[in-house]
């Protein structure tokens, strides 16, 4: 399912976590729209990171066993599969203290999207 329309250039930085987690963030309707973040983790050394997002999948392109996805600040995510979301204890808690706890308190709806849940939004899609 890949797309000739997606290039990577000398500029595009790639980053390909260890694990990974996509969350849709959905806020209330009268404080925008929402958008799709990737929670990515590496093992050693502990290392965490929260893409810009984006509001839509179209710079989503699925291959056989990664994704690639750029994000609004230009960053390319390369998403093993198979890698989601598998966090370190230390990754776990920054993921539950910098996203799913502010989300809950300020009354965000939050969904997490597997791999499968991805390619069967951009089957829809197309």
């Amino acid at each position: 399912m890949g797309d000739s329309n997606f290039e990577l250039n000398h500029n595009s930085i790639m980053v390909t976590p260890d694990s990974w987690q996509v969350v849709l963030i959905t806020p209330p309707a009268e404080l925008g729209a929402p958008v799709y973040k990737i929670f990515s983790g590496w093992d050693l050394p502990e290392e965490w990171r929260l893409s810009s997002g984006t509001h839509d999948l179209d710079n989503l392109k699925s291959f056989s066993s990664y994704f690639l996805w750029r994000q609004s600040s230009g960053t390319v995510y390369q998403l093993s599969k198979n890698k989601q979301p598998e966090f370190t204890e230390y990754v776990q808690s920054v993921f539950n203290a910098k996203v799913l706890a502010p989300a809950k308190e300020f009354e965000f709806d939050i969904q997490c999207l597997s791999a499968a849940d991805l390619d069967n939004a951009l089957t829809k899609a197309c």
